[in-house]
């Protein structure tokens, strides 16, 4: 069995990610995890030097002024999903707080000129997110005019004239405002309201008058668009039969970066902007593009990079010799508070992409990671989201259970992003039913494709992956043995209820509403406690905003209640994301652990037969 010590010193592998240009492209300012916490850090690109800034909390977000050598970043609060935010001198080292309060901010964006700073602020217990805008010398704070609901600053015009704003309505869907700064007035984006799946990202302005975009308005996969804030005209600039995830405009050069999902991957390349015609394809095409940044003269492009073999890794494209260079090599690795050099990647291979039959006649795509022997015992790994994406990334407890000998496999069931927003609206409230068809395929694949012995499967998942893994167990107990739930949810009306108030509004649809108590029941597994015969591991952080823990202990009384074995790991200083270094070691010690001994040295016995709640008329 794989040690804790093992998993820690060689799977936690540093993040480095969120690179962000000086005004003179001579720094780079990016967060990075080379001790515990993402810590604020600066590059030179010309001595080669890094410097870290920060110190404590956990940054979570960071990026230069466009007219100063200053960096504005977040620091977060312990269990909580907002920032504080505060602002970097480079030449004193030196940060200062933007806004003192007992609320807090998000999402934040320079102006223009670099004199001011628009952000979402979120106050404890309300059930809106409110855009304000604070100037650069911080203290004064000023709420601007917003639909209700959920709203946020996305970008200014060039001139910082108009505010983008984005009004959230669901996960998935959006409203967006223009807001004229010297006016104070509010105009519409004019989507159809009954375009509900159509999702809105990536705004660019390519001047004053025209606002590049993407979405999958009238389409299935997201493409460019633009848009003419006087004619009101929607024109199409770049559709593929495949998802635009990104785009990013270098005005000056006419120049748009886009990044492609080509399946699972993330590819890079540059066109045009006034013909969209392909220009340059980015050599790096092993895994996941993600953070790009066009430097001010628009020759070069910083962005992070995830692949099987390392989370996240800072590179330079110079588009001048199309060549890609590491921000960090061998030679220049940064230590540890400890005096020790992690390592950058691991030596370990690529997963195999895999197609699923399923029920309705789709297929679902899937990752399979494969141990370096005969496998002892399968896991499936459910991703979180729902509307999220398993892709060739660095996953380490995926990457740790393979290296004690697991074979494991990663569905992306219906609900998944990456196959079009139709599958992806396939698990909406009733439709919910259906992704536990999508597991009755991935378990038959797994016994009769793979030929795996039925009595040594578990499965396991975070967040909504804890969540399907606890509904499985609970809905097909003849199918599972063993699982493991890290921050899921068993009680969709309790989640709702006892989730942060703006969060609530956007995860109804998904889930189902509080008004419709009846399906939320359906779908929840406390209430079928009785039927998780399979033991349960359950880990949770003490501090999960969004999942409070009282749903996972309110769950463990229930099935011990009923006889059932389950296990409850509580961890008193993290959050929803049970980020802590250490915490991530002992999760994925304790998950080997548990799989060992219920699925490989335990003896199965039949699970005890009873309706299916799914089933029933």
């Amino acid at each position: 069995m794989v040690s804790k010590a093992d998993i820690s010193s060689s799977l936690l592998l540093p993040v480095s990610t969120e690179p962000s240009w000086s005004p003179d492209d001579s720094l780079l300012a990016y967060r990075s995890t080379h001790d515990e916490g993402s810590q604020l850090y600066t590059y030179n690109l010309l001595t080669k030097e890094h410097v870290r800034l920060s110190h404590g909390r956990k940054v979570s977000t960071c990026t230069f002024s466009p007219t100063k050598n200053e960096i504005l970043y977040g620091k977060k609060r312990a269990g909580s999903d907002a920032v504080t935010m505060y602002i970097a001198n480079i030449a004193t080292g030196r940060s200062f707080s933007l806004f003192k309060s007992e609320h807090e901010l998000r999402r934040a964006k320079w102006s223009p000129d670099g004199k001011w700073i628009a952000a979402s602020l979120l106050v404890h217990g309300a059930t809106n997110v409110q855009p304000v805008i604070i100037p650069r010398t911080g203290g004064t704070l000023t709420e601007l005019p917003s639909p209700s609901g959920w709203c946020e600053p996305v970008c200014f015009s060039p001139s910082g004239n108009i505010l983008l704003l984005r009004e959230r309505v669901t996960t998935r869907h959006a409203r967006w405002w223009f807001l004229h700064r010297d006016t104070n007035e509010l105009k519409p984006f004019p989507m159809e309201e009954s375009e509900e799946e159509t999702e809105l990202l990536s705004p660019m302005w390519a001047d004053e008058r025209h606002l590049l975009f993407l979405s999958n308005f009238e389409r299935e996969f997201l493409s460019i668009y633009e848009f003419n804030l006087k004619t009101e005209a929607i024109t199409l600039r770049l559709g593929l039969e495949m998802d635009i995830e990104l785009a990013q405009l270098h005005e000056p050069t006419r120049q748009i970066l886009v990044l492609t999902n080509e399946s699972g991957f993330r590819l890079a390349s540059v066109c045009d902007a006034t013909t969209f015609e392909k220009q340059k394809g980015c050599p790096k095409t092993d895994g996941l593009i993600f953070h790009p940044e066009w430097s001010h003269d628009g020759t070069r492009l910083a962005f992070a990079h995830r692949s099987p073999q390392a989370p996240s890794t800072l590179h330079l494209w110079d588009l001048r010799t199309n060549e890609v260079s590491s921000v960090l090599d061998d030679n220049q690795r940064l230590v540890d508070s400890h005096g020790h050099r992690l390592p950058l990647r691991i030596n370990a291979p690529s997963p195999t992409h895999v197609s699923i039959p399923t029920f309705d006649g789709r297929s679902l795509h899937g990752l399979l990671y494969k141990p370096d022997g005969a496998p002892k015992a399968a896991v499936v790994y459910v991703h979180g989201g729902p509307s999220s994406q398993i892709r060739p990334a660095y996953y380490p407890l995926l990457e740790a259970l393979r290296r004690d000998g697991f074979l494991v496999l990663a569905p992306n069931i219906r609900g998944s992003r990456g196959f079009g927003k139709t599958f992806m609206a396939l698990d909406d409230q009733e439709k919910r039913h259906d992704c536990f068809k999508d597991m009755e395929a991935v378990h038959r694949y797994l016994t009769g494709t793979l030929a795996m012995d039925p009595q040594r499967i578990g499965i396991a998942g975070t967040s909504y992956g804890g969540y399907m893994t606890i509904a499985s167990l609970a809905y097909q107990p003849e199918l599972w043995k063993a699982g493991v739930a890290m921050a899921g949810f068993a009680d969709l009306q309790h989640f709702l209820e006892r989730t942060s108030p703006h969060r609530r509004a956007l995860r109804e649809k998904e889930y189902g509403s509080l008004s419709n108590p009846e399906l939320l029941q359906s779908l929840s597994p406390i209430h079928h406690a009785d039927r998780i015969r399979s033991p349960l591991l359950l880990l949770h952080g003490g501090l999960d905003p969004r999942v409070p823990v009282s749903d996972v202990e309110q769950l463990e009384e229930k099935i011990r209640s009923h006889g059932g074995h389950v296990d409850l790991h509580i961890y008193p200083k993290d959050g929803h994301g049970l980020s802590r270094r250490s915490s991530r070691a002992d999760i994925a010690f304790e998950m080997i652990r548990f799989f060992e001994e219920h699925l490989v040295r335990s003896k199965k016995i039949p699970t005890r037969s009873s309706p299916n709640p799914l089933t029933k008329a």
